[in-house]
């Protein structure tokens, strides 16, 4: 007969006394998937009020930028009515920005502080 060594792999292990015992699961390490998926659950809820928010910051700050060249170009037309001359709103769009002039291109200071687009 040939000797034979058994190698037990998994969650056992032989106590002092040449016995195999049982692992008990609070030694083990890890998660459960019960707890992964109250994680997932957890983080999506979270992802998905976050989303909302963001995105209504920038369509606020568009909108702010569209009622403020909207308002300076009532102020262009009022000024050219009132006054009799032309008056042209400049987009530049290498800086970003735009200005109010009037028909000799003289630029017409803004009456707020200007915005960039």
């Amino acid at each position: 007969m040939s000797n034979v060594t058994y190698l037990q792999v998994g969650l056992y292990h032989q106590d002092g006394h040449g016995r195999t015992k049982c692992k008990r699961r609070d030694s083990m390490r890890g998660f459960t998937v019960i707890e992964l998926l109250i994680v997932g659950v957890i983080l999506s809820i979270a992802a998905l009020t976050a989303i909302p928010m963001m995105s209504s910051a920038s369509s606020m700050q568009i909108r702010s930028a569209a009622n403020l060249i909207m308002a300076d170009l009532e102020y262009a037309k009022s000024m050219a009515i009132t006054r009799g001359q032309n008056y042209s709103v400049v987009f530049d769009v290498g800086t970003d920005s735009y200005r109010i002039e009037d028909q000799d291109d003289n630029v017409i200071p803004p009456r707020k502080e200007g915005i960039r687009l």
